[in-house]
């Protein structure tokens, strides 16, 4: 047995969803809990959990909706399951929680043991994690604007999405993962989305 099936073994006992390779997740609530196990080098592996309420995909294909958006509707994404905010090509940023690099173990006893201490760990994480934990440091960030658009302040969220910068670079906050679009390509869409809601 190797070190992909022991993990996959002890994710499965532990009630955990693989998605591909070495991904896992789970549903708690109203978040979904999220583990990326890869390669760091040829002896190492990093391991990171993150988090994100379920909410934040919505949010994210509705604003993109009012911007021509995809020839997929939020419908038919949603239709896909859970999974796919997690693989899928346009997905709400997680927030990561943790992360470490680690050796695998020799032996297929010791490499257990390393597997079902984390999934334990994270386990122990999905218990603490609340929502409103849903924000960055940094000032300009999806996370925290998809969460001033969900606490229906729209006042914040316009003040965030205008400090994005239009000309420059945009430094990406080190704890937001998974979403990889281009800030201001998303800039106008939220302007215009936030129009829309004020005026509802």
């Amino acid at each position: 047995m190797n070190y992909q099936e022991i993990l996959v073994e002890c994710a499965k006992k532990n009630g955990l969803h693989q998605i591909d390779g070495m991904d896992f997740w789970i549903k708690t609530g109203n978040l979904l809990l999220i583990i990326e196990d890869r390669w760091l080098n040829s002896k190492e592996r990093t391991w990171a959990c993150s988090f994100k309420p379920l909410y934040s995909d919505e949010l994210l294909w509705r604003i993109s909706e009012i911007g021509g958006g995809s020839v997929e509707t939020w419908e038919d994404f949603r239709k896909k399951g859970t999974s796919r905010r997690v693989d899928g090509v346009f997905v709400a940023p997680a927030k990561l929680i943790s992360s470490c690099s680690y050796e695998l173990a020799s032996t297929e006893e010791a490499i257990r043991l390393v597997y079902e201490n984390k999934i334990r760990e994270f386990l122990e994480i999905t218990e603490t994690t609340d929502e409103t934990e849903y924000e960055t440091e940094k000032t300009v960030s999806m996370i925290n604007i998809l969460r001033a658009i969900h606490e229906k302040d729209y006042e914040k969220a316009r003040e965030l999405t205008k400090k994005i910068h239009i000309w420059g670079e945009n430094t990406r906050p080190e704890d937001e993962v998974l979403w990889h679009d281009d800030y201001r390509q998303m800039r106008r869409d939220i302007l215009n989305f936030l129009k829309k809601q004020q005026a509802l």
